[in-house]
């Protein structure tokens, strides 16, 4: 009764292997980038400049994406990230922009949330949107279209969702301020629902999408900081308080119990919805 991808079940290991090695080569390709384009706008330079690297460098790991999965699947990337779905980056985003707006808007009915005051920094606003585009793309790249599949097609759609969240989760674990508990409310509710998202449509423009806003939504909008990271310019400056199980403390809203158990929610929700699309093929 497990649920696999139907296609290249039986490729052999070395080629997992270089999948698996192969993917970590464009995480660490993304995650210079951004480094490199957050480090020179820190020093004073244009933040304008940096965006066309962030999107050309986005298109270019896709790219290297499909050839990775042409080689070692023999499956033309179009069936993982196929044009005619892209429209599903859209439906990523409500799910992520909703996701967010629902956790602070609980924050503030339990008096932890309050507004200060409301700026907006075009240049700011762009770069960042571009820098978590680019984020996205690079860790959905890796941990949904390479690490989750591989998992997926080896044994099965459980063993994917469990591993892969844990490994997501874990290396948060890195960042600043975080704490194991941190960790473990990554992997609750963005490794599970990320990789239950990709696993309902069954490409990559689903998960890109929730993570791409997930992470602008409450940095840049919202004031959180996103993942431990407290150095981004946001449109809304908030007073938080309370206690650190409901706020997520100094690593930001994703450490919020609160934020642990929509997450947990909606990934049960694509979790039911790819169960029902499962029986319906059968």
């Amino acid at each position: 009764n497990s649920y696999r991808m139907k296609d290249h079940k039986n490729i052999k290991l070395w080629r997992d292997i270089i999948f698996v090695i192969g993917g970590i080569l464009l995480l660490i390709i993304g995650s210079t980038i951004q480094s490199f384009g957050v480090y020179t706008a820190s020093e004073g330079n244009s933040y304008l400049i940096n965006i066309p690297i962030f999107l050309i460098t986005a298109v270019v790991l896709l790219l290297l994406y499909g050839f990775l999965t042409k080689y070692v699947e023999g499956n033309d990337a179009c069936k993982i990230a196929p044009r005619k779905d892209i429209s599903s980056i859209g439906k990523g985003f409500f799910v992520g922009f909703s996701y967010f707006i629902i956790v602070t808007v609980t924050m503030s009915l339990c008096g932890c949330y309050h507004i200060k005051s409301i700026q907006f920094d075009w240049e700011k606003q762009l770069f960042s949107f571009t820098l978590f585009f680019l984020v996205a793309v690079s860790e959905e790249i890796f941990f949904r279209g390479i690490l989750f599949r591989m998992i997926n097609r080896r044994w099965n759609l459980w063993a994917a969702l469990v591993i892969s969240a844990l490994i997501f989760g874990g290396l948060h674990i890195f960042n600043d301020n975080a704490t194991l508990w941190s960790s473990i409310a990554i992997a609750i509710e963005a490794g599970s629902l990320l990789g239950a998202a990709y696993a309902y449509s069954k490409n990559l423009w689903l998960p890109i999408g929730i993570h791409w806003i997930w992470n602008y939504t409450q940095g840049n909008i919202l004031g959180f900081p996103v993942s431990g990271e407290d150095n981004v310019t946001s449109i809304i400056t908030p007073e938080i308080s309370g206690p650190q199980w409901l706020t997520g403390g100094s690593f930001g809203a994703e450490a919020s119990v609160i934020s642990a158990v929509i997450g947990l929610l909606i990934s049960l929700w694509f979790i039911r919805k790819t169960i029902q699309q499962r029986h319906c093929e059968q």
